[in-house]
């Protein structure tokens, strides 16, 4: 035991898709495919970047694996993967590395609870009480939103169910599209938190700590596959193929 060295320092993986134009596609308006690209980065060292068409490579996993060990991961190195929850990778971080911690990027749950407040912004609540601070859309949305930055995971899903209810409980109520577009939008964002909820911690507790709590280190590198190599203002339409051959770096 006296022989095993120290652990190295984490190495944190983020890891985003993005879609680019399928020239298979019957016209311009239809047929995009996902492009996964990701960021590797040592603290205080070097980072690699990575992309490639999940649907095509059967050995990304590998793949990834390859590009870790070459930055000098060790078995007992913890490595931290960043992602916004998606199923194309919830399986990969614990197949890649036994120690590999899986994190929900913050950025996208804070962007949905953003859209979330536009929407309900300027909306008519059944039963909601204006002079109630606990009984207001946008008030339970910042509420909900802070306990989940807190790692208080159930009080901010009860505050989302508030709402829900508020919304859709009171029958004699005619409740406008409007009101409908919120509550979908609600029932999803409670469908998200609830199937990820093993992957979602305590962001500010990670944040005081130095940790990673968001994938904005991969967000660059899509932008630089999906943007730049792809030509994505000219909308260039590729095969599968052809565009997996070019991502890889």
């Amino acid at each position: 035991m006296d022989n095993i060295p120290p652990p190295k320092p984490a190495i944190t993986v983020g890891l985003d898709g993005g879609y680019i134009r399928s020239r298979d596609a019957p016209n311009r308006n239809e047929g995009w495919f996902e492009v996964i690209a990701g960021k590797s980065t040592v603290q205080q060292g070097s980072s690699s970047c990575f992309a490639f068409v999940h649907r095509l490579d059967r050995h990304a996993r590998a793949r990834i694996g390859s590009i870790l060990k070459s930055q000098g991961l060790v078995y007992h190195q913890p490595v931290t993967f960043v992602t916004d929850g998606g199923d194309t990778v919830r399986s990969w971080p614990k197949r890649l590395h036994p120690r590999a911690e899986h994190v929900i990027d913050w950025f996208h749950i804070a962007m949905r609870f953003t859209v979330l407040k536009q929407i309900a912004k300027g909306i008519s609540i059944p039963d909601e009480n204006p002079d109630d601070p606990d009984d207001h859309s946008e008030r339970l949305l910042e509420s909900a939103k802070w306990f989940l930055w807190h790692g208080n995971f159930h009080q901010s899903l009860q505050r989302i169910d508030t709402l829900i209810e508020l919304i859709e409980l009171d029958e004699r109520v005619p409740v406008g599209p409007e009101q409908r577009k919120l509550a979908r939008a609600l029932n999803e964002l409670y469908d998200y938190l609830e199937s990820n909820r093993d992957l979602i911690p305590d962001y500010g507790d990670r944040r005081r700590h130095g940790e990673a709590i968001s994938s904005s280190i991969a967000e660059s590198t899509v932008n630089q596959v999906i943007s730049r190599r792809f030509v994505k203002k000219q909308q260039m339409r590729w095969t599968m193929a052809g565009a997996h051959g070019y991502t890889w770096t």
